[in-house]
């Protein structure tokens, strides 16, 4: 049966690999945040973010259009499944489009946060 001393022994593991992991995560933090950093300043970076904001532009107005379709509409059954369907599918690229331009900049201040 372990004693007092085995039990402080063992917490004192636990938390020193503990420390360990945070340590080593928050490296692989910072370290990601230099590669963002280095597509963030690229020339083609803007392009990018450009193209990304036109497609999830159009895949807005698409929605708005299909919303207004809906509403203002009387299709039932297939037709009415086939466009609930399209609606959740034009939802996920404007979430898609979204997350597309919002994942480096936010690797960026998760870095700046871990090299504090």
């Amino acid at each position: 049966m372990p004693n007092f001393n085995d039990v402080q022994e063992y917490i004192r593991s636990q938390q020193e690999q503990a420390r360990a992991a945070r340590e080593s995560q928050r490296k692989s933090i910072v370290q990601v945040g230099h590669h963002a950093r280095t597509v963030v300043e690229h020339p083609s970076w803007q392009v990018y973010v450009d193209h990304i904001e036109t497609m999830k532009a159009k895949a807005e107005d698409d929605l708005a259009q299909l919303i207004k379709q809906m509403a203002d509409g009387d299709e039932h059954g297939e037709k009415l499944t086939a466009m609930k369907m399209h609606l959740k599918y034009l939802n996920g690229l404007v979430q898609g489009y979204s997350h597309a331009v919002e994942l480096i900049p936010e690797l960026l201040r998760r870095a700046q946060e871990a090299s504090r």
